[in-house]
């Protein structure tokens, strides 16, 4: 992005903190220097265009604008009682080992957390090396990890870092060209209220959720695998010694038969006499409704034997 096409509205005062242009004196009594080449600015608090500070030599700075809207972004977080965090979702996924899956979704909103604590540019440990945060907060969800990125996001050394570590971290994107004259309301609205501009870089409790998504999806399992149970009737046969499975669903008829050289031949003659169809994912023959007792007949005339005479489920 060209940064001289930006107003710098935030400069450090004598006392090093960062201010607003209409927080100070008009002109070069505002005692304010660029926090990032350190000149002196002048406020230009005219009656036509909105209110920046000047370079005091006229040079255009090269990065004045961002750096000023990064520090007065830092500063906002560290007076701030509460922040939002992130909403986050995960999917959990089982098989029923029959080549179907089942999934379920975790999802959690983005919602404000209560800032105990706030430290700027505090140096953390991680199993890959140390990292400097822009902010170190405590909440009640634990300590957080804050970025804040104006032009410069996390670059994927620091990322990989932050994923790394046990805290969780966040970094909340502020576009410098969304407003000509950034005020402190404006600038807290989009670092401690904007749900669309902060992503997660690592979250703590992923395992966590991961695992209770697994779960869920796990009870769902069991709950369509026990209410499909219930729905058919089965007759347990054997044909040669190979069992064979006649199965009446709401829906139609199966077959699924055991392999051998000579059982085979004859399931598929009977699938093509019935016109069954071949179900790769269950292994089973599928036939039209009303055909089970038909099939049924068939089985008897070819030679099978009840195992399990009418086992219903």
């Amino acid at each position: 992005m060209n940064d001289t096409k930006l107003l710098q509205t935030f400069a450090i005062d004598q006392a090093g903190l960062v201010v607003s242009v209409r927080d100070v004196e008009r002109g070069k009594a505002c005692n304010c220097a660029c926090p990032a080449c350190g000149e002196v600015l002048i406020a230009r608090q005219g009656e036509i265009r909105s209110w920046h500070f000047a370079h005091e030599s006229g040079a255009e700075c090269e990065g004045g604008t961002e750096t000023a809207l990064h520090l007065a972004a830092k500063q906002i977080v560290a007076s701030a009682p509460q922040i939002l965090i992130p909403g986050f979702e995960i999917t959990g996924e089982v098989s029923d080992g029959n080549g179907s899956n089942e999934r379920a979704a975790i999802s959690i909103e983005p919602q404000y957390q209560k800032i105990s604590k706030t430290t700027l540019e505090l140096p953390s440990r991680t199993p890959l090396g140390l990292v400097v945060p822009d902010i170190t907060i405590g909440t009640d969800d634990g300590v957080i990890f804050v970025e804040i990125a104006v032009t410069h996001f996390v670059d994927a050394r620091k990322a990989e870092k932050l994923q790394s570590a046990d805290q969780s971290s966040m970094e909340i994107d502020i576009d410098p060209s969304r407003e000509e004259e950034w005020s402190w309301s404006a600038l807290q609205s989009e670092v401690l209220d904007n749900a669309y501009n902060r992503r997660w870089i690592n979250y703590a409790k992923t395992e966590e959720l991961a695992n209770a998504a697994k779960k869920l999806a796990e009870e769902k399992l069991l709950s369509r695998l026990s209410a499909t149970a219930k729905t058919y009737k089965e007759i347990r046969y054997l044909l040669k010694s190979v069992p064979v499975r006649l199965r009446k669903h709401d829906w139609g008829v199966t077959v699924w038969a055991g392999w051998d050289d000579e059982t085979n031949p004859v399931i598929r003659g009977m699938a093509r006499r019935f016109g069954g169809r071949w179900n790769k994912r269950y292994k089973n023959w599928s036939y039209s409704p009303g055909l089970f007792s038909a099939i049924e007949q068939h089985l008897n005339d070819v030679g099978a034997i009840l195992d399990t005479p009418h086992l219903n489920t």
